[in-house]
């Protein structure tokens, strides 16, 4: 379970960066592919929310003690 986890994390992290690169344009491209990035990033949220509190948080403190 914690590999998917982290799995989900670490998707959660590109998909910041990328709308931090991509911010939402004048071009039609843009916008869709902000849209897109918008809406992987609520589905992972959603994915997020439906696992255990306690296997978030474990994940958490195994990352701390890295």
């Amino acid at each position: 379970m914690s590999e998917v986890l982290l799995a989900l994390k670490e998707t959660k992290q590109i998909v910041d960066r990328l709308l931090g690169q991509y911010p939402i344009g004048t071009t039609n491209r843009r916008i869709e592919l902000n849209n897109d990035l918008k809406r992987i990033k609520d589905q992972i949220t959603i994915v997020e929310s439906f696992l255990e509190p306690f296997t978030v948080a474990e994940l958490e403190n195994q990352e701390i003690e890295k």
